[in-house]
């Protein structure tokens, strides 16, 4: 994809396949890492999309939105609105996998802002709907738990959180099994159990590896990683029109 089909399509008329080419070329930009680009061609499309009324499109560029304004540590009112504007899309036709990874991505947005409250609410309604549907990747989810557990010292809660955040995340075949152990060694050393606490800060030493990500960049990393597979989900199965439910 480059800016010249965007510019072929847009002479010759062809509203629908600008404003996905305009998408597709976003995508693309963010994956390279330039945001200010990506979010302008994404906002771009996503006005061309509620012009057409094409609830796909405004959905996908709704959610590519935010997810790049929380990488690139943008304005998180924004990108609440724009993730809240997406939640109620994604319920509205039943499309159970797109609300669980707005759900989790909403709850860290909470988390951020200091409201646990919120965010444990929008985190366990995301683990439920996954479970639900028979989506065993929620080791995120429970690690961000994990945290608000912690933060509210409910540290028997947070503990068993990270345990079965850590269980998943090596069943899923999650690559940076350190930042897991971190935290979970954390609220072990809390509870008074030093010996088991240095173990588990062994172990986390023992799997990490050189230049490995700081919290911050991981969480980034995982996010643009769960967009990405959502959005290859999505591609299979387009949003149904007005009336018409996606129980899937």
């Amino acid at each position: 994809m480059t800016p010249y089909v965007a510019l072929g399509l847009r002479e010759v008329g062809n509203k629908e396949g600008t404003a996905w080419a305009l998408f597709n070329l976003a995508t693309l930009v963010s994956q390279q890492g330039v945001y200010d680009r990506a979010i302008s061609l994404t906002e771009e499309s996503l006005v061309l999309f509620r012009a057409l009324g094409n609830r796909q499109g405004i959905a996908w560029s709704l959610l590519s939105l935010a997810n790049m304004l929380f990488s690139s540590q943008g304005d998180p009112v924004e990108v609440q609105t724009l993730l809240e504007e997406g939640l109620a899309l994604c319920r509205e036709v039943g499309h159970k996998n797109g609300t669980a990874w707005v759900l989790g991505l909403l709850g860290e947005v909470f988390l951020q802002q200091g409201d646990t409250v919120k965010a444990r609410s929008l985190l366990e309604e995301s683990v439920v709907l996954s479970r639900e549907i028979g989506n065993r990747d929620i080791a995120w989810e429970l690690i961000v738990l994990g945290r608000v557990g912690a933060l509210e010292g409910d540290y028997a809660a947070a503990r068993a959180f990270y345990e079965e955040s850590l269980v998943i995340g090596r069943e899923v075949g999650e690559l940076n099994i350190a930042f897991y152990l971190e935290g979970l060694a954390d609220v072990v050393a809390i509870q008074g159990d030093p010996a088991q606490a240095a173990r588990l800060w062994g172990w986390q030493r023992l799997y990490a590896r050189p230049g490995e990500h700081p919290s911050r960049l991981f969480i980034v990393l995982v996010m643009n990683v769960r967009w990405l597979l959502l959005a290859s989900s999505l591609a299979k199965r387009p949003l149904p029109p007005p009336g018409q439910r996606d129980e899937s």
